[in-house]
């Protein structure tokens, strides 16, 4: 290796607010793996002490001069790489700041070469050497021995708290190495001051800078360690950074952060801040300031809905405001059974339906078989209200568990049902068990005459049937818009499709039978109707068949109107061998009261399979263009739901079974439509067919007698 240097004058010069002595001092630096190509490393003394940089300019001919770098403030070394070799340059350097350029220092130059011979080596002064740093160099050493690396001396820092993305620039050199092939490491004395994952190294050659990141809310004095090495020697430097401690506003360290808790438990938020001067905190609660709360703390017992939203904090003081990221509060309900599954006899090798009503947040289901609390025989897929057994052979029990859940899906509260039996039989009789007085409820639109309420009767023989169509009556029972005038036609099945008109009447009490409507009314337990009323009614005897009831009525803006079917045989103990065995009604269905009930009566000592269905869709193949898309499905006893339904693919299999078994029409594989399959015990039943999701069309409900 061969280096050239050239002992340089010093130049002072002044301009505003700079006042640096620079000297400049260049040496020759190449390397023999270096084809055509050398280093030049220039030195200057600095000064000053507010310089914002160093500009370096460098010339070919000694007169015209061209910018070739910026380096940083405090910088005192520069090396220029990738010269032509046997060529001289000229360099000279200038400080500047906001206030413009000092003067240059002296032009130097020197002559680049990659020749092995004709020179002396040198090692090059230290930054800042003095001027006889040009005669120190001797000559080259002889024994082959490695010397050190240099490095730079980077001068000492002063920052301001919460400066970022800080840089410092130094050089390096080896004697031995080209500048490319040294290691340089940097570490830091306090690991709280700076990030240790941003503290590095940049650059490749002989100009390098370390680069780092100050934590914002340090303030203090530590320092930066560098280290060259080539291999076999390393060098050590350090320089100072004294980090000011500044007022600014408030810096939040720690945020309020998102809770989920249960209802009547407790919930607490904190939030930590850096702040000089200190600072103070208001809490708000959806936007707004809760009253009071002035601490980092913030603590609510006895949690409900009301406290359910968006919690964050104002933090401020004289220098400024922040505000923290919101904090949410989820409020979960726990999960409470209002209607626990009820126990039922079946046939065996029957499925049952069991139904379980309960309350809470993000309610999730889990049935299991065997005594409550026994957690040993989950029933796969059984996360619903409603369980379908499967095909039962034996005597049967069954629980549900019902918990709540956040909307993150972690589970709260568990609560279980009561265990019920299923009493499972290969013999049962259903000769006593039957559909009896039946009533089905619905709204009619004005001038509306298709609302039609059919019903079967099996068997053999023929039955004596009370029909009723009330309207003007209803208003006695609390209805408050009933159809004011109505009037009923009755038809039977013919035919493949063709009905025949068999019977019709407008006003009751015109009937030639009016008077035994009343008594067979009375023996009933039906509501008495008015004298001269204008509701309608048809007491007959009727044959095995299908048939279908037409009202019509006339009312502002339409009204509900109630069709009652009794099966008078059953009430007076003239049962025979027909029996009534569906009944079902076809109407517009709505949001809110807008809707159909089919009620029904399972009279006898046993249980009845029973088959319920709201048909929407299929309809539409029946030349019902504004059929219901999602219809829901809720059976009633008394006040209390027994059952529900939204889709029928939910029991699809036992549903098809069983819709096969009573005739009726199949249901499309991908529609919405309803169905339940339930054993019921003696006693009155209200089927309600409305709407899932709020939209009107018609709908058909149907209820079948299941044998």
């Amino acid at each position: 290796m061969v280096c050239y240097f050239l002992r340089c004058c010093s130049s002072i010069f002044y301009i505003r607010k700079i006042c640096p002595l620079l000297i400049l001092l260049l040496f020759g630096l190449d390397d023999a793996m270096i084809s055509h190509a050398a280093e030049l490393r220039l030195t200057w003394r600095d000064n000053s002490n507010n310089e914002s940089g160093f500009r370096i300019e460098r010339s070919t001919d000694g007169s015209s001069f061209s910018l070739i770098d910026t380096v940083d403030p405090n910088r005192t070394s520069y090396i220029d790489q990738g010269l032509t070799d046997s060529v001289r340059y000229w360099y000279r350097v200038r400080a500047f700041n906001s206030a413009g350029h000092s003067g240059y220092t002296n032009a130097d130059s020197a002559i680049a070469s990659t020749s092995s011979t004709g020179g002396s080596s040198g090692s090059p002064p230290p930054s800042g050497g003095s001027s006889d740093a040009g005669s120190s160099g001797g000559g080259g050493s002889s024994s082959g021995s490695n010397s050190p690396p240099t490095i730079t001396q980077v001068s000492d820092q002063t920052v301001s708290q919460g400066s970022q993305s800080l840089s410092f620039g130094f050089t390096i050199w080896d004697p031995d190495s080209i500048s490319s092939s040294l290691e340089v490491t940097a570490s830091s004395s306090n690991q709280q001051a700076v990030a240790s994952t941003s503290l590095s190294v940049s650059g490749v050659s002989s100009n390098r800078k370390v680069e780092f990141d100050l934590e914002p809310l340090f303030f203090g004095t530590f320092s930066i360690s560098l280290t060259v090495s080539d291999g076999e020697e390393e060098t050590e430097s350090s320089f100072t950074l004294t980090v000011e401690e500044a007022e600014s506003r408030p810096v939040i360290t720690e945020h309020p952060v998102a809770l989920s808790v249960l209802s009547g438990d407790s919930a607490s938020f904190s939030i930590s801040a850096f702040s000089n001067p200190a600072a103070s905190y208001q809490w708000l609660f959806n936007g707004s300031p809760l009253t009071g709360e002035t601490s980092p703390d913030l603590f609510l017992g006895n949690v409900s809905s009301a406290n359910a939203g968006d919690y964050r904090v104002r933090v401020f003081n004289s220098e400024g405001t922040v505000f923290s990221s919101i904090g949410s509060l989820e409020v979960v309900q726990p999960a409470s059974i209002d209607l626990a599954p009820i126990g039922q006899n079946a046939l065996i090798n029957e499925s049952v339906t069991l139904f379980v009503e309960a309350s809470g947040s993000n309610l999730v289901y889990q049935w299991y078989a065997g005594e409550s609390g026994d957690k040993s025989n989950p029933i796969s897929g059984a996360s619903f209200s409603i369980l379908n057994t499967p095909p039962l052979t034996e005597d049967a029990s069954f629980w549900v568990e019902v918990s709540s859940q956040d909307s993150a899906g972690n589970p709260f509260a568990a609560i279980s049902s009561e265990s019920v039996q299923i009493i499972v039989s290969n013999d049962r009789s259903s000769t006593l068990e039957r559909l009896s007085n039946v009533s089905l409820r619905a709204q009619m639109e004005e001038g509306n005459s298709g609302l039609v309420a059919g019903f079967v009767i099996s068997g053999t023989g023929s039955k004596r049937v009370l029909l009723r169509a009330l309207g003007p009556s209803l208003s006695q029972q609390g209805v408050s818009n009933p159809v004011e005038d109505i009037s009923m036609n009755l038809f039977r099945l013919s035919g493949t499709s063709q009905f025949s008109l068999i019977g019709s009447n407008e006003d009751w009490w015109r009937a030639v039978n009016a008077s035994e409507i009343v008594s067979v009314s009375n023996l009933m337990g039906a509501y008495t109707l008015g004298p001269e009323s204008g509701d309608a009614a048809m007491l007959l005897h009727l044959p095995v068949g299908v048939y279908g009831a037409q009202l019509a009525g006339s009312s502002m803006g339409g009204g509900t109107a109630l069709v009652e079917i009794f099966d008078v045989d059953a009430v007076s103990g003239e049962i025979g061998s027909a029996s009534l065995s569906n009944i079902s009604m076809r109407a517009n269905v709505g949001s809110d009261e807008n809707v159909i009930i089919a009620g029904f009566v399972v009279t006898g000592t046993e249980m009845k399979r029973v088959l319920v269905r709201a048909v929407g869709t299929e309809l539409i193949n029946q030349g019902v263009q504004d059929a219901l898309r999602n219809p829901l499905l809720q059976v009633f006893k008394g006040s209390q739901i027994v059952a529900a339904n939204d889709d029928w693919n939910d029991f699809g299999g036992v549903v098809s079974s069983v819709t096969e078994i009573v005739g009726a029409t199949s249901l499309a594989p991908g529609s919405k439509s309803s169905a339940l399959v339930l054993w019921l015990t003696p006693g009155i039943y209200g089927a309600l067919a409305s709407s899932s999701d709020g939209m009107s069309g018609i709908v058909l409900i149907e209820v079948y007698e299941a044998l």
